[in-house]
């Protein structure tokens, strides 16, 4: 139980030369995003997005359009992963499914489906973004290359 609570961590338990058993980081790349994300990784099999507070915080000061952009990404990649939940949620019913429930299924299954390039996008909104939100958080504009 503790071996498999430590891999769920990211973690794996090794015995020294003295016998000893201590906790390291496991090195396999699942493990490190089970580190990095913990829980969300796990269950939806996405990075930890910042929640609400965080993204007021670090969207209060930068341009519109680079919080629309950020907030529009973080946004669909949230409803791509609760897809995953409901539909993990309708698999587990022992009933017969209308034809709107199989519609609505299929609706969830191809947001499950696009959560790859939405995490692409997500990333590249992220990446092209970070320079504004910096210099925002910063207190400072970063240059727009316009006459204002």
């Amino acid at each position: 139980m503790v071996t498999d609570l430590a891999a769920r961590a990211g973690l794996s338990l090794r015995q020294n030369a003295s016998g000893d058993v201590g906790v390291v980081e496991d090195a396999d790349p699942e493990a490190r995003r089970r580190r990095l994300w913990g829980d969300d990784w796990l269950q939806f099999g996405v990075p930890a997005l910042p929640g609400p507070d965080e993204l007021d915080v670090l969207l209060a000061h930068t341009p519109d359009e680079i919080g629309e952009r950020l907030l529009g990404a973080t946004r669909e990649v949230v409803r791509a992963a609760m897809a995953t939940t409901r539909m993990s949620e309708w698999e587990d019913v022992d009933w017969s499914w209308t034809s709107e429930q199989m519609d609505e299924y299929d609706r969830l299954s191809a947001l499950h489906d696009g959560l790859t390039p939405l995490l692409a996008e997500y990333a590249r909104a992220v990446t092209e973004s970070l320079p504004a939100v910096r210099a925002a958080c910063d207190g400072r504009r970063e240059p727009t290359g316009r006459a204002d």
